[in-house]
């Protein structure tokens, strides 16, 4: 009896040790979560104070800065060698609050319809109505920090004075004549002390104005970039180019000056040289021209180049403007050259093109030979995967398809005569033909409409 209760004392021992344990890993579980659960309420916190604190020490600095050019003589309100020129820096690194931003400033003439504009009816001879204070403030090494920019306008406390300055108004489009937005536009004026150095972005129309500039004879050099893009600039009359298509932007006083500039997507251009057996000819040169000049008398072309195909008879030239390219064999080439592309060559804004060059030997015997080409009406891109039947007498004509770039057909060995021509794609309207082959190498385009 004795034992047995022994027993029974110590099998309730064990249920009530093993009841605690499991307790206590529930107990530990809770805390955890409740502890996790804690912890991130506090950090989401902490980091939004921080970001709080962020942004007020930045907003009050913001407001300082424009407080500080506020109360500044109306003269002095302006850019340190830029338009209107003034002692505020273009761009500042200041600390506030522990914490280091970075304050960008842009000030701008205005000018204000209500009495004209310059250049306008009527012509404002005081175009500089106000100026427009705009101060942009980030903060690179703070943590979910927006960058923001706050902007005021500044007037003189008297009426404006007549001005003897003038204005530049730079208008930048595509190669369709549509407004290119957000365009780098760089202006140097080097004639006056200090030089006027501005860097600025063209708006949604494509344009910035720069208004109540000083006078200059080529004074204002202007450059235009955008990623991506081609780029154009004006350019100044020296001796190696006494007459530039586009010179340095003249400013007369109480005019408007205005310029306009023709920027696009850059494509790229692979230049293919080949014998009549589809092998690649390395080492081949040309000289590739572009047909847009910078400066006449004598004609100075904005892009030549002498250019050299690989190994594999392949150049790829990547970057390059829209525009027509011509292809001239540097000296030393022998042979009889024949170029497998509507010459000049076309290159579309930010197509892909490749445009293949036959090399013959000397002294053979000439062929006859079409390579035909099926493009989009509207586009004027070639469309990939057309079919292309051709015959003679209702006889089909084997095409040479090794020799031609993706997409265009190349047949060799023809002999002087009419060809009829079936092309058909998916989703466009069928074509059906005749060609008459009387050269030596042609080329033949198709367009398709949808």
């Amino acid at each position: 009896m004795h034992k047995q209760v022994l027993h029974d004392n110590q099998e309730n021992k064990s249920k009530n040790f093993g009841f605690s344990l499991l307790e206590t890993l529930i107990g530990v579980t809770v805390f955890i979560v409740i502890a996790v659960g804690v912890y991130q309420t506090y950090s989401a916190v902490y980091v939004l104070i921080g970001t709080t604190k962020q942004k007020i020490a930045g907003i009050a600095l913001a407001n300082e800065q424009l407080e500080i050019i506020r109360n500044l003589p109306y003269a002095d309100v302006g850019i340190v060698n830029g338009v209107p020129a003034g002692k505020i820096p273009r761009t500042q690194t200041l600390t506030r609050s522990g914490i280091t931003y970075s304050v960008a400033t842009t000030i701008r003439n205005i000018d204000d319809a209500f009495d004209g504009t310059i250049g306008g009816t009527p012509n404002d001879l005081s175009p500089a109505d106000y100026k427009l204070v705009q101060l942009d403030v980030s903060c690179s090494a703070c943590k979910k920090f927006e960058p923001f920019f706050i902007a005021s306008y500044v007037a003189p406390r008297s009426m404006e004075l007549t001005s003897n300055n003038g204005a530049v108004f730079v208008r930048v489009f595509d190669a369709n004549g549509l407004p290119v937005v957000a365009a780098n536009v760089h202006i140097i004026n080097s004639q006056v002390n200090p030089a006027i150095d501005i860097d600025e972005t063209t708006n949604n129309a494509g344009e910035f104005s720069l208004i109540d500039v000083p006078p200059g004879v080529e004074a204002y050099e202007i450059t235009v970039t955008k990623e991506g893009y081609s780029s154009e600039q004006t350019y100044p009359t020296t001796i190696a180019n006494p007459h530039p298509v586009k010179t340095n932007a003249t400013v007369i006083a109480k005019q408007a000056t205005q310029v306009s500039f023709s920027i696009d997507k850059v494509g790229s251009l692979t230049i293919s040289a080949i014998d009549e057996s589809c092998n690649g000819l390395s080492g081949t040169g040309f000289t590739l021209t572009g047909a847009k000049l910078i400066g006449t008398e004598p004609d100075t072309p904005k892009y030549s180049e002498v250019i050299t195909v690989g190994s594999n008879g392949e150049l790829v030239l990547p970057d390059m403007e829209w525009g027509n390219y011509t292809l001239e064999p540097v000296a030393g080439v022998l042979g009889y050259i024949r170029y497998f592309a509507d010459l000049p060559i076309n290159l579309l804004s930010g197509s892909e093109q490749k445009e293949v060059i036959v090399i013959r030997a000397d002294g053979a015997d000439p062929t006859y030979s079409i390579l035909v080409d099926v493009k989009d009406v509207v586009t004027g891109l070639i469309i990939p995967n057309a079919s292309v039947v051709v015959t003679k007498d209702l006889l089909p004509v084997t095409a040479s398809l090794g020799c031609a770039p993706t997409d265009r057909t190349l047949y060799l060995g023809l002999e002087p005569a009419i060809y009829h021509i079936v092309v058909s794609a998916d989703g466009y309207l069928p074509f059906e033909g005749d060609v008459e082959v009387s050269n030596s190498w042609q080329g033949v385009n198709i367009t398709l409409a949808k």
